[in-house]
């Protein structure tokens, strides 16, 4: 729900997922969607829908391994789509953290997006919560299964997917 409010203006067609009844009818009420369905991600299957942007944000701390998921979003981008996602940083590759939200590492993660087909891999940290009243470590991630070549002449402000 929260991302539709920053999304709905800058697309054509918005859809959104929850595994939660209660928090569909929130998103309901926005009337900000097109689609809204009650959906696992953790069991999605592929399928001949393809999305043109993927956004999970603060959600992939509740699903833990997340070979799946990438491996959906691979196969539902078009080939020009962008994934973009955070994570709640850790040392280890998938942690179970007190929160009873998981924790990934950017080595982890990383080698996932990779081993899925997608070729620009961006990271930025960042909070999104705390913890006991400390900042707690994230990562913002955007990837692409296009790679990206930069125009360093000029203001550097260009990419180019290729």
């Amino acid at each position: 729900g929260l991302m539709g409010e920053l999304l709905r203006s800058r697309c054509d067609w918005l859809a959104g997922f929850d595994i939660s009844g209660g928090m569909l009818s929130r998103a309901r009420a926005k009337h900000l969607y097109d689609q809204l369905d009650q959906k696992n991600i953790a069991l999605l299957a592929l399928s001949d829908e393809r999305f043109d942007l993927i956004i999970a944000a603060d959600v992939f701390i509740y699903l833990g391994a997340l070979e799946h998921i990438i491996g959906w979003c691979a196969g539902s981008l078009t080939p020009e789509g962008l994934l973009a996602f955070t994570i709640e940083l850790g040392e280890k590759p998938l942690e179970l953290r007190k929160s009873r939200r998981f924790a990934h590492s950017k080595e982890y993660v990383d080698t996932l997006l990779k081993q899925a087909g997608f070729r620009s891999v961006r990271f930025s940290e960042c909070s999104l919560r705390q913890d006991q009243g400390q900042d707690l470590a994230f990562l913002s991630v955007v990837a692409s299964l296009q790679a990206v070549r930069h125009n360093f002449e000029g203001d550097g402000e260009l990419e180019v997917f290729v």
